[in-house]
């Protein structure tokens, strides 16, 4: 701009020789059009936040994916501002260049592009009622040029990472959402390392993440309760600790805490590691066996950060049945769950003074039934959760397209500074060899109430 102007000027210097007659009133006439049109442009420009410009494989719109820090190659000094957040694993900066390409008006793209454990998502696991008018969502890798925010599932990505697997190409405003529904050691095999500077959000149970989608919360359970979708708990139960499960590694911390256990207590197991009595996708079958218990095993197989699985929320507190648990740390299960709902392995010296434990509740119905006070106090402040593709949603809704972040250490925002994020645990290359599982025999009196 600052160019055109002095070029002009020069020319109406020029009007004033001989050798140019027309009159400097032209020329200054010419010089206000012509910078009417360039402010109009500038200004047009600024409203490119809100056009979607039509795909063009090779226009300057889109980066190519040369390496796994390629679009991140062009991060500078001069980006970073001073509200970056202080994290060794990720940096924030403002980018006022980059723009969506979607107007506001227009909804959300999200491209799901990888698989699902090898599996393509079903529609009910895509899915935001709420929000169906301000997102969509697609499994159809052709649209990832219109892509807002393209999801990769850990599992369904290489172990190592591998620029073919991955978009060719990559708009600057457009982010990258490395998405994790289990624990750390369940993508000990990926090289995380291999993908700093590729992810832009993470989406994982845990509470730090970009977008978090615990496996179940006080919202999810509270709502159940009042729509009459957790079962009555009861005394009168024909039957004391029952426990499902399918991993039966004979090295899980919880198998070797559980075989202790039954030197003290019966234990009815179920699943592929004891008796088989449902089939493995039919959880009504399941669900009606373990509301007869009193108590339910929600032992995980890992014990990390955070990790609270389905094993708690549905088997155990859906059925109204108390979970014994091995997982996180007790102030994990203290923070995010019921008060009062549930035991920790941990409170207890041995397996066998947990044992006792449980037969005195078995016998003393008013303290058994303190584990369920939390149904008649709910808290008065609920967190809202609502799914993680609603969560997704949300939050591109709400950032502005100049606020930039990439996971410069996926590995140790994931599994910790120090590694700490989970136990540490001894695990064979294979955990379904014959020679290392465990099984439970059992002959429950309670299958003949059934």
């Amino acid at each position: 701009m600052f160019q055109v102007v002095v070029a002009l000027n020069n020319i109406l210097q020029v009007s004033n020789s001989r050798k140019m007659r027309a009159p400097r009133v032209f020329c200054a006439f010419i010089l206000i059009i012509l910078m009417s049109i360039f402010g109009f442009l500038f200004k047009l420009g600024s409203f490119s936040n809100y056009i979607r410009p039509p795909f063009k494989a090779h226009s300057a719109t889109y980066l190519h994916v040369q390496n796994a820090h390629s679009h991140f190659g062009a991060l500078k000094k001069g980006i970073s501002t001073p509200h970056n957040h202080p994290s060794t694993f990720y940096k924030t900066w403002n980018d006022n260049t980059a723009f969506r390409t979607g107007d506001r008006l227009m909804p959300m793209k999200i491209v799901i592009w990888t698989t699902f454990f090898g599996r393509n998502y079903s529609s009910k696991l895509l899915a935001c009622p709420s929000l169906r008018k301000s997102c969509t969502l697609t499994t159809d890798r052709q649209q990832v040029a219109e892509a807002d925010a393209v999801v990769f599932h850990f599992w369904d990505t290489p172990k190592i990472y591998n620029r073919s697997a991955m978009p060719s190409v990559r708009l600057p405003h457009q982010y990258w959402v490395w998405y994790a529904k289990e624990c750390p050691e369940n993508n000990r095999n990926v090289d995380l390392t291999s993908y700093s500077g590729v992810y832009n959000w993470t989406m994982t149970y845990r509470n730090d993440s970009d977008i978090p989608g615990p496996l179940g919360s006080l919202y999810q359970i509270y709502n159940l309760l009042m729509g009459k979708g957790l079962k009555e708990n009861s005394t009168e139960k024909s039957g004391l600790v029952v426990w499902f499960v399918s991993k039966c590694y004979k090295y899980f911390p919880r198998h070797i805490y559980a075989t202790e256990l039954s030197r003290y207590i019966p234990i009815d197991v179920f699943g592929g590691c004891g008796r088989r009595i449902c089939p493995r996708a039919n959880n009504t079958c399941k669900d009606n066996i373990v509301s007869q218990y009193k108590f339910y095993l929600a032992f995980e197989s890992y014990s990390c950060k955070e990790y609270i699985t389905e094993k708690f929320w549905h088997n155990a507190l859906k059925n109204g049945v108390v979970p014994i648990v091995i997982g996180p740390p007790k102030s994990d299960y203290e923070k995010f769950t019921p008060p009062n709902s549930f035991i920790h392995v941990d409170d207890f010296e041995s397996p066998e003074a947990l044992a006792s434990y449980i037969k005195m509740l078995d016998r003393n119905d008013d303290k058994y039934n303190q584990y369920f006070s939390w149904r008649t106090n709910r808290p008065k402040l609920i967190p809202e959760i609502l799914g993680q593709w609603c969560l997704l949603c949300t939050k591109l809704i709400n950032t502005s397209s100049a606020e930039k972040k990439v996971y410069t250490d996926l590995e140790r925002w994931w599994k910790g500074e120090n590694y700490e994020f989970c136990k540490p645990l001894v695990l064979t290359d294979n955990i379904f060899d014959v020679n290392y599982l465990t099984h439970y025999n059992t002959n429950s009196s309670v299958l003949q109430t059934l």
